[in-house]
């Protein structure tokens, strides 16, 4: 059990804060979330509504109804299946936004997600963090480089997924990137849908377009949420809840 967990003032006046404001089942069982006895490092953890309810002694009606809040605010993932949660910005504020290479923390990152079942908590996490947190293409690299001497060059990383890629048959998407792409279809994977086709393709830009991001942005949206397609739809009801487009925040991290 860690000893003290990081909360941000910013939990209090941020977008996040702002809209669970009177709501004060949701807000501790946001802090609740924030400093679990239960927590690790990257912050997706085993964590069932009981735990929740037990500890904070909020009714289970209660904590569940604020579990929901706080997805519907994009603060965390809550996966009922395997009942873990995902707390989206635990490992930028215990970790760091961003890793090096070579930090060995890579590794311990590496190391608490291989721990976790690869459902919708799972997913959500690399569709965050792969980029920033150097997370290797599922089967391709077993642990990050000793050093900066031996970290692998951007084109080597690329040409990794390039290969993933190709070794799934599946057809680039204009716009996205390999690590991307590789991603995505580790989603489409894990809700067993069909192979990426070109009528896959038209889809996604058509959709994008309505909705007025690119197709990497769609298509990280769809990482980020579990989503085997694109819809414009779904997108403009997130960015209402959200309050912020989902694609857009994570774009710069491509």
């Amino acid at each position: 059990m860690r000893d003290y967990g990081k909360v941000s003032p910013q939990f209090w006046v941020g977008k996040t804060g702002k809209r669970l404001r009177g709501d004060m089942e949701a807000q501790i069982v946001a802090l609740y979330l924030m400093t679990s006895p239960h927590a690790n490092m990257i912050g997706v953890f085993y964590c069932p509504v009981d735990y929740i309810a037990k500890e904070t002694g909020i009714p289970i009606e209660g904590a569940s109804k604020a579990l929901a809040r706080l997805s519907e605010a994009d603060f965390c993932t809550f996966d009922a299946e395997s009942e873990y949660v995902f707390v989206h910005r635990f490992a930028a504020n215990q970790i760091g936004e961003d890793l090096k290479p070579a930090d060995k923390r890579v590794q311990g990152v590496i190391n608490e997600l291989a721990k976790v079942p690869k459902g919708q908590c799972w997913q959500a996490f690399r569709a965050r963090y792969a980029v920033p947190y150097h997370l290797p293409i599922e089967g391709v690299l077993s642990k990050p480089p000793a050093s900066p001497s031996e970290a692998p060059s951007k084109p080597e990383a690329e040409a990794e997924a390039e290969a993933e890629v190709v070794r799934t048959k599946a057809l680039p998407i204009p716009g996205v990137p390999p690590r991307l792409l590789a991603d995505y279809l580790e989603v489409r994977k894990g809700k067993r849908a069909g192979k990426i086709t070109q009528t896959v393709i038209d889809g996604l830009e058509r959709e994008a377009s309505k909705a007025g991001i690119s197709v990497a942005e769609a298509v990280q949206a769809c990482c980020e949420f579990g989503w085997q397609g694109f819809n414009a739809g779904w997108y403009a009801d997130r960015v209402k809840t959200t309050g912020r487009p989902v694609g857009n925040a994570m774009a710069g991290a491509l």
